[in-house]
């Protein structure tokens, strides 16, 4: 029965929107990983009419996560067989691309264990900004793919394939460490609140256009309508997630940003910066404050119970 109404609670959720709370998070991330720790040689062994060289004959190593979200149009959403644009880009070009999906957990185990053993498994893998871009690049187990892209590099491949400026800019910036590119974004989100229109007016309340009428007044009204007519434990006022992993920490940084807060003192955030003028945690600033308690109140008093083991999936779902 318990397992029932955590199922029915996660479909019917009313979530509010707020835009000045909207900030822009990159969480697909693919690098090419350099485990030898030597340069790639820039001598050609085959040619082709676009430009793309030294690579036939070759096998391409890909890990990732999200089957059947990212890459669709390339391997079968359910089976993971590669589709006719890879496998008329493998026959073109004569190279073999492999890719291993997996959930998230266990891919990011899996790389950071190739990167421990250095035993090279995956060409192309998973690199998240919160740790192996910074990690394993400054410690040269990537590639700086800006050398490839560059035409006064002698590495520079040209290909049909790739422009450098379809990304946005500050992706590759969240990319980079050092002054070097490290990786590159394969899908880019955004965190926002959804709400459904219905139960707003189902129990007669407004939009929210600033967080204090969101906490104040909308919340409590629909906590309160759902209670009167018996539907509260069923259906929530709004659904946010609480696992204490980096997905939640998407989510509190967009409030920290709403609240014109910061992790630094002097709004710095890279690393690079940060060193250069030796900021200070901001941590316990009266708008990161703010933004953790509101937050955490969300999730207590609106929210389900469930709340602290809700992840992006079970939030949206």
């Amino acid at each position: 029965m318990r397992s029932q109404q955590r199922a029915v609670s996660r479909t019917l959720v009313a979530v509010a929107a707020i835009v000045i709370l909207l900030v822009v998070g990159f969480a697909g991330y693919l690098a090419a990983t350099n485990l030898g720790g030597t340069n790639r040689s820039s001598t050609s062994t085959s040619g082709t009419s676009t430009g793309i060289t030294g690579v036939s004959g070759a096998t391409v190593n890909l890990i990732t996560f999200d089957q059947g979200l990212v890459f669709t149009d390339l391997w079968n959403s359910t089976t993971g067989k590669p589709l006719a644009p890879l496998l008329q880009f493998e026959k073109q070009y004569n190279i073999t691309v492999n890719v291993e999906f997996d959930d998230e957990p266990t891919v990011r185990q899996k790389v950071q264990a190739d990167f421990a053993s250095g035993a090279g498994r995956y060409d192309l893998t998973l690199a998240d900004t919160a740790n192996l871009v910074q990690v394993y690049g400054s410690s040269g187990q990537l590639y700086p793919i800006e050398q490839f892209y560059t035409p006064s590099s002698q590495l520079y491949t040209p290909s049909p394939y790739f422009n450098y400026t379809d990304f946005i800019p500050k992706a590759l910036l969240a990319c980079s460490y050092g002054g070097h590119l490290y990786a590159l974004p394969y899908f880019t989100f955004s965190s926002s609140f959804n709400y459904r229109m219905d139960l707003f007016k189902k129990y007669s309340v407004a939009l929210p256009t600033t967080m204090d009428q969101m906490m104040n007044t909308t919340l409590p009204k629909l906590k309160a309508g759902m209670m009167a007519d018996g539907t509260y434990g069923k259906v929530y006022p709004i659904a946010i997630r609480g696992e204490p992993k980096e997905t939640t920490a998407l989510d509190v940084n967009a409030f920290i940003h709403g609240f014109g807060g910061t992790w630094f003192k002097g709004g710095y955030w890279n690393v690079t910066d940060v060193k250069a003028h030796r900021a200070l945690p901001a941590f316990n600033t009266t708008a990161v404050v703010n933004a953790i308690k509101t937050y955490a109140l969300m999730g207590s008093a609106f929210s389900s119970p469930d709340t602290p083991t809700y992840d992006f999936s079970k939030e949206i779902t």
